[in-house]
């Protein structure tokens, strides 16, 4: 084993410039678990962390703030008392828009999952019912709306009360564990891979404004009990709909963020100890880390996006049932366009889960590869690859969703679900 290197040497200039935000993050350095892993000069340690703060991090923690996930000021010291106000009204203002857009689109009976309906008169009571019933309204408004807004009330307490510091802790230590010695060339790739998922998630949420601002153009909607100017209504109600979208697209990519770093910290641990570059001890602790920061994931965050998911899967299968049997009702093209948006947001977190399943599946078998090609463990005894096999073969490293473990296979069979569904309202159509 490496002999472990002072801790006080990493105390670089740099680290003390980082913000108290991340000072609980960059305390890795002065581990001596972290000090072994790495095995590198101070100066590829300090690149690793200060391009994972400039290109990642902060800019993350903007996006955020943005939907009021986060405060305004990115740092845990104390703020000036107009910082802290104008924290409070953005989050307020955020929380205003939400409520406001759900109680616009019960109003307008503007359904997520068709686009435009027909022109209703609200103050004809006998129309409004007909095109809106009871149920409906019950099933498409009211249910997703509370459903929506007590996710986002939870993952508020995740990220600004619980779990503040887990997001950076785990970026960081992703950027440390797979930054090679020499160079931040993998650290730079780790960032691309990051931002295009935060990329795919923008373009996501484009498409959906672009999708309700049409349906609002082409139908424009009327409102019932609601007497003022019909164009500011209609005005409050898209901007309602989009920060809706923008706080669900926030919240599913976050998801599938962790899922996509813990993935690449499974992969990073496997290349380390197939090429003896970590001790097999130390390797032990790092997978040990890797099983809290996975369970954080399956019982923290998990059951936002669970939720989420099922409301974007409803509104796309209701959407598909609805253009097959009654295409008449909606605009065809524009209700195609959604059930692809809200299909896409349904099976995202299933993708990304999968992903980081298989690299799971994959440290299972470190202990078989090791034991049949020992090439790098010549000098090691028996007794320590035995210890390794037996330890990673009883490895339980699983994300779950809906409270069930995800794997190829339950991907599988949720896509013939989703594919008989779709062949049965043909049929029934």
């Amino acid at each position: 084993m490496a002999a472990v290197p002072d801790a006080r040497k990493y105390e670089t200039p740099l680290s003390k410039s980082f913000s108290p935000s991340f000072a609980n993050s960059v305390d890795i350095l002065n581990s001596s678990e972290i000090a072994e892993i790495t095995a590198m000069p101070e100066e590829g340690v300090a690149a690793a962390l200060k391009h994972c703060k400039l290109r990642v991090v902060v800019p993350y923690f903007r996006l955020l703030a943005a939907v009021g996930l986060r405060p305004l000021t990115l740092t845990n010291s104390c703020p000036c008392w107009l910082v802290t106000s104008l924290s409070f009204l953005h989050l307020g203002l955020v929380l205003i828009l939400l409520v406001l857009g759900y109680g616009l689109q019960f109003l307008s009976c503007f359904r997520r999952d068709l686009g435009p309906l027909g022109q209703i008169n609200g103050n004809d009571v006998q129309q409004w019912e007909e095109k809106c019933p009871l149920t409906q309204l019950v099933s498409n408004f009211v249910v997703p709306s509370i459903l929506h807004l007590i996710t986002y009330l939870y993952v508020l307490y995740l990220f600004r009360i619980k779990d503040i510091e887990q997001l950076p802790n785990l970026m960081e230590r992703v950027f440390v564990v797979s930054c090679p010695p020499g160079g931040v060339v993998q650290p730079k790739k780790v960032t691309r891979s990051l931002w295009l998922l935060l990329a795919m998630a923008s373009v996501w949420l484009v498409m959906s404004v672009v999708t309700f601002s049409l349906a609002l153009i082409l139908n424009p909607p009327n409102f019932r009990w609601i007497y003022m100017d019909p164009i500011f209504i209609r005005a409050l109600l898209a901007t309602g709909t989009m920060v809706q979208d923008a706080v669900q697209s926030t919240l599913v990519s976050g998801y599938c963020l962790q899922a996509h770093l813990l993935t690449l910290l499974a992969a990073a641990l496997k290349q380390r100890v197939l090429k003896h570059t970590l001790s097999l001890l130390d390797w032990m602790r790092e997978v040990r880390e890797l099983l809290e920061l996975l369970r954080h994931l399956n019982d923290r965050l998990a059951p936002a996006v669970c939720v989420l998911a099922l409301i974007s899967a409803s509104w796309a299968l209701s959407g598909l049932i609805t253009i097959v049997r009654k295409p008449e009702s909606t605009r065809v093209y524009l209700a195609v366009l959604l059930i692809i948006l809200w299909a896409t947001l349904a099976i995202a977190p299933f993708i990304m889960a999968t992903r980081l399943s298989r690299h799971c599946d994959a440290l299972r078998e470190v202990g078989h590869e090791i034991r049949a090609r020992p090439f790098e463990y010549m000098d090691a005894s028996s007794e320590d690859l035995n210890s390794l096999l037996l330890f990673a073969s009883t490895l339980r490293l699983k994300p779950s969703l809906f409270g069930t473990p995800v794997s190829g296979r339950s991907m599988c069979i949720l896509l013939s679900l989703v594919a008989l569904t779709a062949l049965v309202a043909g049929q029934i159509a």
